[in-house]
């Protein structure tokens, strides 16, 4: 399970895979990532700033250097920011 993210703030996570040969190519086979960020596809890290709340729901696609492939569905919701607002008064 991926962790969920916040409008505005830097995001990442690594998404993994075992078995197969050799080392892996990471690619984005359906939906879309999070609104500003992007997948490094030679080490499956999601990563950047995020810009847009909403739930995107996505496939990543995992191949070996044999070109053995694989594929999961994931999901990372983005919140928008909480505001804070207002000032404290402190009572003794």
């Amino acid at each position: 399970m991926l962790h969920h993210g916040t409008v505005g703030s830097a995001y990442s996570e690594t998404i993994s895979a075992q078995g197969g040969s050799g080392g892996y190519v990471y690619a984005l086979q359906s939906g879309a990532l999070p609104t500003g960020t992007s997948l490094n596809t030679a080490n499956g890290i999601i990563s950047g700033t995020t810009s847009a709340a909403a739930t995107y729901s996505f496939t990543i696609k995992v191949t070996d250097t044999l070109g053995n492939t694989g594929s999961q569905s994931f999901s990372i919701t983005v919140a928008t920011a909480a505001s804070g607002g207002g000032a404290f008064t402190f009572l003794n």
